[in-house]
């Protein structure tokens, strides 16, 4: 269990609440690949919004090619799409550079991609498709030569042939361990949606992909809304059983979850603020932010605060110290612990909000909050956990169809004597 308390003990003695968050929209793409919109068109777009950031989620390589038999290299059919390398990766990457001289929106680049992609059937039988093309990651952080040399197919660059048998994981694990190992964040993209098109008369076709989470360990996290709540995020879905995976020494790191909008046309960029990351952040930069997200010190708010509900404290006290940690820590902790949850109201609540409190992917509570007559909310949950035992909370805070998503607080009884 070193592991366990060797990842978190650095978020012990930040009380991230004590910082104004950032508001962070994420997966945006813009005119340089598939999307509509220039970047500098998007930051605009996002201060008129009081978007404080954008992690853009460009495509990276849209690019993949058939060969026919023994002679493939010769008789082969190439696509290339609209992409961050069809564009020019070094030449994208200096374009946040200039915009990031003027703009007040903090433009931070990220990338979808495709580790892997394989062909199924026959081009002479006329069922040829091409399968996984949008099993994908979201990938930021890291410097023009890590992005540069992506382990994926569409490059070259992956050890994984589309010819081969269909790979399981293994593809996806690697480029986990390498976009880790370069200090950078990876994070699943809406594992809970297929999708099926044409391209160019070829069929593509991804299914569903929640129980490949549970085969990879080390990526950041994954994208809860949209297309990652049905069965991963769901309260004891996937996302739970991860994390007592973690807790329990099966897993090496924990798994946060992050909001991600995946939106391309104009008519979609002019509301990013549907969804947004509250990113609390020590400092307002690139770095900070991901330093931020990489530790877990992040709520997702779907829709919550356009109406008004923002997520003042999340924290958990033992009860005797009076010791608190936020999202993200880790509390040693004695045979009492408090979970502290405030809520602040801008607008008069037309309906109740429902807060569901999760503990090691079973629900431990729900408050059904009616009586609201005071501009915040602050309910106190008590727990008595077992000793020895590493726990986790997480809440979600429902009403009138928006959604609000907390990272989890981690805590373990230990007898300090």
């Amino acid at each position: 269990m070193k592991l366990f308390f060797l990842f978190v003990f650095l978020s012990l003695f930040v009380n991230c609440y004590a910082i104004e968050p950032v508001k962070v929209a994420m997966d945006v793409e813009s005119s340089a690949g598939e999307g509509e919109v220039s970047l500098e068109n998007i930051a605009k777009i996002a201060q008129g919004l009081g978007i404080d950031a954008v992690i853009i989620g460009e495509q990276y390589c849209a690019r993949f090619e058939y060969g026919i038999g023994p002679l493939r290299r010769i008789f082969r059919k190439t696509y290339l799409g609209d992409s961050a390398c069809k564009y020019g990766l070094e030449r994208y990457l200096r374009l946040f550079d200039e915009i990031n001289k003027n703009s007040k929106v903090l433009m931070i680049e990220g990338f979808e991609t495709t580790p892997y992609y394989w062909w199924r059937g026959s081009f002479f039988k006329g069922d040829l498709q091409l399968v996984d093309w949008h099993r994908q990651f979201i990938v930021t952080g890291l410097d023009y030569n890590g992005y540069r040399d992506l382990p994926v197919t569409s490059t070259g660059k992956s050890k994984y042939s589309p010819y081969d048998a269909k790979k399981w994981f293994e593809p996806y694990q690697d480029f986990v361990d390498y976009v880790r190992q370069r200090g950078g964040l990876v994070f699943w993209a809406h594992p809970d949606e297929g999708h099926n098109e044409k391209i160019h008369g070829i069929t593509v076709s991804t299914q569903p992909y929640p129980e490949m989470l549970k085969k990879v360990d080390g990526f950041t996290g994954f994208g809860i809304f949209f297309g990652g709540y049905e069965e991963t995020g769901k309260p004891e879905g996937i996302w739970d059983q991860m994390l007592v995976e973690y807790c329990n020494g099966r897993r090496k790191y924990p798994v946060w979850a992050i909001g991600e909008l995946d939106y391309s046309s104009s008519k979609e960029v002019g509301r990013i603020d549907e969804m947004l990351n509250f990113v609390f952040a020590e400092q307002k930069t690139r770095e900070g932010i991901l330093s931020a997200m990489k530790k877990g010190r992040l709520y997702v708010s779907w829709e919550m605060h356009r109406k008004g509900v923002y997520l003042e404290e999340w924290s958990l006290q033992d009860a005797s110290t009076k010791e608190k940690v936020f999202s993200g820590g880790f509390l040693s902790c004695g045979a009492k612990v408090y979970l502290i949850i405030k809520l602040r109201l801008e607008k008069n609540p037309e309906s109740a909000l429902t807060i569901n409190v999760l503990k090691n992917a079973q629900l431990f509570d729900i408050k059904e909050i009616t009586d609201i007559n005071s501009k915040e909310i602050e309910i106190r949950i008590e727990d008595n956990p077992e000793p020895g035992q590493n726990n986790y909370f997480r809440i979600e805070v429902k009403y009138r169809g928006a959604q609000l998503i907390t990272n989890p607080i981690f805590y373990k009884y230990e007898n300090k004597k």
